[in-house]
């Protein structure tokens, strides 16, 4: 039975690359159609309509937990990274518009990265960290207008136990344009599409992942010089939820 199981999870998942490219290509058209006429709003619905298409289509569901604690916006969401599911699942359980970080490469690919910058996802050269530094900066009329950001402060998907060391770009972001930092925990995405799979959901019919939101954190008033402690302090509380 298990090996019926596996075969049928291989063949969804094979449908489910045909399927993700014309649904990918008709959801940019839309949400840039929406974009162009200023529907921010409606825009942001056809991507968490897009991802939750995806999602069931693989058998993925998607909870929240503690959604009480999403403060206000302008924010920043830091959360753990493991898989490719993790935005996805961040884009049915987030009620605010959010742009998140992405490699820079994902901008070079035709169509998909012209209409994530159009949205205002920010590309991260991961081997320049002066011009990500450089763009953070760039994002402060933006921070005025109540946009939200995510950004993993481990920097990119892992497959070890715990947290990685986090990196401090992210906390430099949140204390240069003093936002308040939402702590999100992802539980259970590696299982779905674990780093280096090329495919959704093998060897499960049916899987849940939950979004964990934790208490946000001020920074008003926190200086660079806390960033080590801000750092700490934030590690060892998604640490705590982690399992």
């Amino acid at each position: 039975m298990q090996k019926i199981l596996l075969i049928l999870t291989y063949i969804r998942a094979i449908f489910h690359w045909f399927w993700l490219v014309f649904f990918t290509l008709l959801f940019i058209a839309i949400i840039l159609f929406f974009e162009i006429l200023g529907f921010k709003k409606k825009s942001y619905q056809a991507m968490r309509f897009w991802g939750f298409g995806l999602l069931w289509f693989c058998g993925i569901k998607v909870k929240s937990k503690n959604i009480q604690n999403i403060p206000k916006k302008p924010f920043l969401i830091m959360f753990n990274h493991r898989s490719y599911v993790d935005i996805l699942a961040l884009f049915q359980t987030t009620p605010e518009r959010f742009h998140f970080g992405a490699k820079k490469n994902l901008f070079y690919i035709p169509f998909l990265g012209f209409a994530m910058k159009k949205v205002g996802h920010i590309p991260i050269h991961r081997k320049d960290p002066k011009e990500v530094y450089h763009l953070y900066a760039s994002l402060k009329e933006r921070i005025k207008r109540g946009d939200c950001f995510a950004l993993s402060p481990e920097g990119t998907r892992h497959t070890g136990q715990g947290l990685r060391r986090f990196k401090k770009g992210p906390f430099i972001f949140a204390l240069q344009h003093q936002v308040k930092i939402l702590p999100v925990i992802i539980h259970k995405a590696e299982e779905c599409m674990p780093k280096g799979s090329w495919f959704f959901n093998i060897g499960a019919w049916k899987r849940t992942v939950i979004v964990e939101y934790l208490p946000a954190v001020e920074t008003t008033g926190i200086n660079k010089n806390d960033i080590k402690q801000l750092q700490d302090q934030i590690h060892k509380n998604m640490t705590s939820h982690l399992h």
